[in-house]
């Protein structure tokens, strides 16, 4: 994995952690203030239900004050107008009420007044019976009821006094007193910081009794408004507006996109540095080093952190690979021309090393014949005159012979060069220079079809090979017979001198001839197998296998 990538992860590590740490201060943030407007929402809700509960209190007041009057028991059972006139009359404006009504136990009403317009005077909205039945569980009603003008709160209790009644327990009637919810009456809940009071109809699902909107601070608070039969009629909500919980909202989220700012900053930031001073010097470094030029290090060569001291480092380096290619290519040119000496000392010593075996082979046996042919011609002369011409015009063309072939070796020819380049004929020429001067019988049994296979270079090594051991033969073998022979089988060419001499031990190495050597050089160069047999008294077999895949 590349360093760049490596840098790369880690910035995108630190990203995340960094977006971690903040996601959990948001989430604590968010937690913190949801448990203070939790808080806040549970005073104001308090602080709203005592409000609702003071704004009703003189209308319960009123209830519990008259149910427990003996002269209001008294009117219940006798109903005096005067007396109603004097103190229930004034009571409206005393408690703030709007209406009154009182009734038997029969639910008969004796006695009503109110100021509501489109108010029935024959008792309380709902009905008797159902404030009856509300009673019946309760020490005192408190319901809501739609009429004409509006909103109705209406509370009630049983007339008991503070004696007689109020001891056998039963009540002598029911006093009911009603206050209109109007324009004015809603307007005191504004008297609470930022309220906005509304009267809605009631919600068909749940709601809660109190929320929170964290985004502008207000809080709302839904309070239900039951009938007399326990159904909801409507629906009190007052909105709160607090100006330090929208203040609040503002600055959290401030702060949190002031995190996300500053975390975006410091990465941009620390990416830049990690580019300009690693990631961009370890580029121009990798692309120098990939491409083997130090242009790319150009601009870090004045820099003196590390990253310029490697740069400086890599281009010496370049400089001292420039000059050890200079160094290895003059050595390799100062090899290939010891080399090439060496090829051409080679080639030289393989030449007089082939020089020496082609004149052992072919010069030296040629002198040695015609030496002794004329030495022949020595003993002739004395006892056949008549047959001198013939011997000395043999040797005659002997001599011419071996004069072209050391031309020829002058000329850097082959020495068979003298022969007329048919094999078959080149071998009976050979065998006939050996025949008649020597006291060995020579006999011969050549196949054409081999010679014809070989190549100029193959003739000739064969014959020099052929030269050398006919010449070992008749000289050193004392051999009374040499049969040389030649057969092309299917794949090996087969040629074979024999004699029946003396021999000789294979192990004898007091020999300093080079007819040996020369044959087993000879052998080499055709890629032939070359075997001697030979025993003290049993004669010598020389045999040379030419495999037929060796001939091209």
């Amino acid at each position: 994995m590349r360093i760049q990538t490596k840098l790369l992860l880690l910035l995108l590590l630190l990203v995340c952690l960094y977006l971690v740490e903040v996601a959990h201060e948001r989430g604590a943030e968010r937690q913190r203030r949801t448990l203070y407007l939790q808080q806040r929402r549970e005073e104001v809700g308090t602080l709203f239900d005592r409000f609702v509960t003071l704004k009703g209190q003189p209308l319960e007041a009123f209830v519990n004050d008259y149910t427990d009057w003996d002269d209001l028991a008294k009117f219940a059972s006798k109903v005096d107008p005067a007396w109603a006139q004097e103190n229930l009359a004034p009571a409206l404006t005393s408690f703030d009420l709007d209406a009154v009504w009182i009734c038997r136990t029969n639910l008969t009403v004796v006695y009503s007044t109110n100021a509501v317009p489109g108010l029935p005077m024959d008792g309380p909205p709902g009905g008797l019976i159902a404030v009856e039945r509300l009673l019946a569980t309760s020490t005192n009603a408190h319901y809501f009821a739609i009429v004409p003008a509006g909103l109705l709160e209406v509370r009630g209790a049983a007339i008991h006094g503070n004696a007689g009644t109020a001891s056998s327990g039963q009540p002598s009637g029911y006093l009911l007193a009603g206050h209109l919810w109007d324009a004015e009456h809603l307007a005191d809940f504004a008297l609470l910081p930022g309220a906005r009071v509304k009267l809605l109809p009631p919600a068909t699902g749940a709601r809660d009794a109190t929320k929170s909107d964290r985004t502008t601070g207000a809080t709302r608070l839904d309070r239900v408004l039951h009938g007399p039969d326990g159904a909801p009629v409507q629906e009190l909500q007052v909105v709160l507006d607090s100006a330090s919980d929208r203040l609040l909202g503002e600055l959290e989220d401030r702060e949190f996109l002031f995190l996300i700012a500053f975390g975006c900053a410091v990465v941009g930031l620390l990416g830049a540095f990690l580019y300009w001073w690693i990631s961009r010097p370890l580029s121009l470094i990798a692309r120098a080093l990939d491409s083997g030029d130090d242009a790319p290090l150009k601009p870090l060569l004045r820099v003196t952190d590390e990253t310029g001291r490697l740069a400086r480092l890599v281009t010496e380096a370049f400089a001292q690979r420039e000059h050890l290619r200079e160094e290895i290519a003059q050595r390799r040119t100062a090899e290939e021309s010891l080399r090439a000496s060496q090829q051409r000392l080679h080639e030289a010593i393989e030449d007089r090393v082939r020089l020496g075996r082609d004149l052992h082979d072919g010069i030296i046996q040629s002198i040695y014949a015609i030496g002794l042919g004329i030495e022949d011609c020595r003993t002739r002369l004395k006892q056949e005159p008549a047959q001198l011409d013939e011997r000395l015009e043999k040797a005659l063309t002997s001599l011419n012979a071996l004069i072209k072939s050391v031309r020829g070796f002058i000329l850097r020819s082959e020495p068979q060069g003298a022969l007329g380049g048919d094999f078959e004929n080149d071998l009976q020429q050979i065998i006939e220079s050996f025949g008649e001067p020597w006291t060995s019988r020579i006999v011969s049994d050549i196949e054409s079809a081999g010679g014809e296979k070989l190549t100029p270079s193959q003739a000739s090594n064969l014959l020099l090979f052929a030269r050398e051991a006919l010449s070992n033969c008749v000289r050193h073998s004392q051999a009374r017979t040499v049969e040389i022979a030649m057969q092309g089988h299917s794949d090996i060419l087969r040629f074979q001198v024999r004699d029946d001499g003396i021999g000789f031990e294979q192990d004898e190495t007091s020999r300093t001839g080079l007819g040996r050597s020369n044959m087993a050089a000879r052998a080499r160069e055709l890629g032939a197998e070359l075997i001697i047999d030979s025993k003290p008294g049993a004669g010598t077999t020389v045999i040379l296998k030419l495999p037929i895949s060796n001939i091209t």
